[in-house]
């Protein structure tokens, strides 16, 4: 606005978004649907359909992009840039492209959204309002979690105190909220835990369980949930760990499943192979017929080792190259299945020792007893 000198005292800067109907607009708005896609994991999505015969000649699709709300701005849009590999063709109708919100997008499902469709050149042809719903619960769209074990701790005979240690956040993704109760974790590791934010800690002897000590917090913000540490006995790997949840969608209550970082990184121990004690030993408490002086199986025993390190697997072969099954028996002690039947002087079981990643750790053989118990279809 200008006085009668011409020069201005008054300015506002405005948009507008136009009146004139250079593509028949209206009559194509009435052709674009946008339908939800049922049951898509944890994200809300949707399927775009068209009618690009009902533009005037010249007006043709080369993007679309949706925008929260109505004013355009880059902040506000909510999916990448749709970019055909070619512009869409004037006589094209039916699907054209599908559409995921984010967890950071959330809003935009409470109020109107905005499709735009750009010409070739990035020039505006049409927008249409359209309202995003999404049905939300544990059931068809529980949401995705994870844990971020953060830092690289690198090697623990680098510290004093012989631990490994992680700062842990939680991450969501998804475009429901949802409120978070509890984490749980399973674990038979010596694991010390200070939890922070304002969540707690409860722990027995096969799990730790970090709780809102303040009530629940909204689950699509991100959280750093404490400091955990853990003396190790060779390998400890995070991704390791099986982890759960407690939340609340719309009112009712769920558990989920929580993911772990799969960038999170291990952290090698102090233990060597030298630490690896193994021993053949017969099997007891039993009167079965089987178990007779040609028995044997496998204990294998990590010195100065209280956890269980699920981190790390045994492999055993028993003589003739027979693969035995093993178990973790936690407290750093591994134990083969009982192996049965006639030995030759000299034959061996071989006892591998693997982290997460199949690198061997350690490789020990023991030379088993002669036994001559002469074997029958018995």
């Amino acid at each position: 606005m200008k006085g009668k000198d011409g020069n201005p005292f008054c300015e506002q800067r405005i948009s507008f978004r136009g009146c004139s109907d250079d593509c028949n607009c209206d009559d194509f708005g009435k052709s674009v649907r946008i339908e939800p896609v049922p049951e898509k994991s944890d994200k809300c999505c949707y399927n775009v359909y068209v009618d690009a015969s009902k533009l005037k000649p010249g007006c043709i699709i080369g993007s679309v992009d949706v925008y929260s709300g109505t004013t355009f701005l880059d902040e506000d849009r909510i999916t990448e840039t749709y970019t055909p590999d070619k512009p869409i063709d004037p006589k094209h109708s039916g699907f054209l492209f599908s559409f995921c919100v984010e967890s950071t997008n959330g809003p935009a499902l409470t109020g109107s959204s905005t499709i735009v469709f750009r010409g070739v050149d990035g020039s505006i042809l049409c927008w249409k309002d359209v309202q995003l719903t999404c049905d939300c619960d544990c059931r068809k769209r529980p949401p995705k979690l994870e844990l971020l074990f953060e830092g690289d701790p690198g090697d623990a005979a680098r510290d004093p105190s012989g631990k490994c240690c992680y700062k842990i956040s939680v991450n969501a993704t998804t475009a429901c909220p949802f409120d978070l109760e509890w984490i749980r974790i399973l674990t038979d590791e010596n694991i010390s835990l200070t939890p922070v934010n304002g969540w707690g800690l409860t722990r027995d002897n096969s799990s730790f369980t970090l709780l809102r000590s303040l009530g629940p917090v909204n689950g699509n913000q991100n959280s750093t949930i404490g400091k955990l540490c853990i003396p190790t006995c060779f390998t400890f790997d995070p991704r390791s760990l099986i982890a759960s949840a407690r939340i609340t969608v719309g009112g009712v209550v769920c558990s989920v499943k929580v993911d772990i970082n799969p960038s999170a990184k291990a952290c090698r121990g102090t233990a060597n192979c030298d630490d690896v004690i193994v021993t053949l030993e017969k099997p007891s408490g039993t009167s079965a017929i089987s178990y007779d002086d040609c028995c044997r199986f496998v204990r294998i025993r990590l010195r100065n080792c209280q956890s269980m390190n699920r981190s790390l697997f045994a492999e055993i072969t028993g003589p003739g190259g027979i693969s035995v099954k093993s178990m973790n028996l936690g407290s750093g002690v591994f134990e083969s299945a009982p192996l049965c039947r006639s030995y030759r002087q000299g034959e061996t079981f071989t006892i591998i020792l693997r982290d997460l990643a199949g690198n061997i750790t350690c490789t020990k053989k023991l030379t088993v007893p002669a036994c001559s118990r002469r074997e029958t279809n018995e």
